[in-house]
């Protein structure tokens, strides 16, 4: 992911340059994984784009989408590792099982810090990104809507059931606690 976000990081900085002066110009990342294609990218949402779940109404949705194409895309190992275990899946393991365990990798993989600071630092905002957490959205969803959720919120409500501070929101590192709840 690191590697992916380092490819995009001249366009994530025109993006940022044309946005208004009042409002934040990017206010979603995805990650779209393929399995069944090898295929993975990874898409921005800016205001102008329209709110919900479909990434491919996102004016730069497939900028970034060959990051797997031949062996040394960053996204090709991974994309290649979600192919081969979507289509050898373990026995008693459907494909659609495995899809889904993929993907919730994804969101973790995208929900990580350390990819979390990288994609603000090369947004220029590292020094503020606690003010993002309240609107800034991630994105990991189903291709087929199979599973009509996101990932990512899945990974966030896990990681707030697991935790031993039960009022903790959002990923790690992002400040987000929110007294009384």
């Amino acid at each position: 992911m690191i590697a992916a976000i380092a490819v995009c990081d001249s366009e994530l900085k025109s993006i940022v340059g044309e946005g208004d002066r009042g409002l934040f110009p990017i206010n979603g990342f995805a990650l779209d994984v393929l399995p069944w294609f090898d295929q993975a990218g990874i898409a921005f949402r800016i205001q102008s784009d329209p709110p919900g779940f479909d990434l491919a109404e996102w004016e730069h949705y497939d900028l970034f989408f060959d990051l797997t194409m031949g062996v040394a895309g960053p996204l090709a190992a991974s994309s290649g590792y979600a192919a081969a275990a979507y289509n050898n899946p373990p026995s008693g393991i459907e494909p659609g099982e495995v899809a889904h365990l993929i993907l919730l990798a994804g969101a973790e993989a995208l929900l990580d810090q350390t990819v979390v600071d990288k994609f603000y630092e090369a947004l220029g905002i590292a020094d503020n990104a606690c003010m993002f957490d309240s609107w800034f959205e991630y994105f990991v969803l189903h291709p087929d809507n199979v599973c009509r959720a996101n990932y990512c919120d899945i990974v966030r409500a896990n990681r707030i059931t697991e935790s031993p501070h039960k009022n903790r929101c959002g990923p790690p590192g992002f400040g987000g606690w929110i007294s009384g709840r």
